[in-house]
């Protein structure tokens, strides 16, 4: 498995969901700003989606997270997993969406 050394305060030591893991691979800086205009629309939407699921009166589980990944960037393809780099497949990664 794959995992980031990050300090407590930017994240509790659990495995991250994949909005997370975007969020902190593509922010930079103290005030962890988007590292550009697209990442910062797709921030957006994850935000977006996420208040309508807390409007619905659901908890927003790690699961409901990654739906939402899968939403803002579509279902994963060819067996590789976006923002994991190459070489990463599918079984690595728990709670990805294929379809």
């Amino acid at each position: 498995m794959f995992s980031l050394t990050l300090s407590a305060e930017e994240h509790d030591g659990s495995e991250p969901d994949r909005v997370t893991f975007f969020k902190m691979t593509h922010t930079r800086g103290p005030k962890q700003l988007p590292i550009d205009a697209e990442s910062a629309r797709m921030m957006l939407l994850f935000e977006n989606l996420e208040v309508e699921v807390r409007e619905r009166g659901e908890e927003v589980t790690t699961e409901v997270r990654n739906r939402i990944y899968a939403e803002v960037m579509g279902p994963e393809k060819r067996n590789q997993v976006r923002g994991f780099g190459l070489g990463v497949g599918w079984a690595d990664v728990p709670g990805i969406i294929t379809e």
